[in-house]
């Protein structure tokens, strides 16, 4: 019966995993079937173990087990030297954010994200990279820019949770460029790396 196939089933999983409590919280069998091949009786099982503490350290019994005491005990399991946090993960699989604002012509743009970006690259949609200003002056707009590590083109700047996008109407003294990154009604794009 079901009762007595859990006793059963628990205590065997207690041996295998060195006589401990382990906080079985859930545990099941099957029917039992015959191999013929190996004329033995066969007894599938599962079993939920909730477990915050390693009961081996205290034992020095060593069962034959498909566990090792190392693994158990969380000299490997709990290093995070080895294993990968919850956020690396994430990160992991979640590599980038894609997205786009809206230019609303004033001089600096700050695009609030959930995270901090390593690198962000900004460009306006349908503009190429840079354009001069007219066919007459030097000035050099800029459609595009890059940043990354604390150092970034003319006109972004990564903040602790997002960036920041500039719009400059003339360009700073000695220099020629002039960043345009926040045009009244241009679409602009940006890839925000984690």
């Amino acid at each position: 019966g079901g009762a007595r196939c859990h006793e059963v089933f628990s205590n065997i999983i207690d041996c295998l995993t060195f006589a401990s409590d382990l906080n079985i919280e859930e545990s099941g069998c099957s029917a039992i079937t015959a191999d013929r091949d190996t004329d033995a009786l066969v007894l599938n099982g599962f079993m939920f173990i909730k477990a915050d503490f390693c009961p081996a350290e205290t034992s020095d019994i060593t069962f034959a087990s498909f566990l090792q005491k190392e693994l158990l005990c969380g000299s490997h399991i709990n290093d995070s030297r080895v294993h990968a946090s919850t956020d690396e993960k994430y990160r992991w699989n979640n590599p980038f954010a894609i997205g786009n604002y809206f230019g609303d012509g004033s001089s600096h743009n700050s695009i609030t994200l959930a995270f901090k970006p390593r690198a962000v690259i900004v460009f306006a949609a349908d503009m190429p990279f840079t354009e001069r200003e007219s066919s007459s002056s030097p000035n050099l707009w800029l459609y595009a820019g890059i940043a990354a590590a604390g150092y970034g083109t003319y006109g972004v700047k990564i903040t602790n949770n997002g960036f920041r996008a500039d719009n400059v109407s003339t360009p700073a003294e000695g220099y020629f460029t002039v960043p345009r990154l926040n045009e009244a009604g241009q679409v602009y794009l940006y890839i925000a790396f984690r």
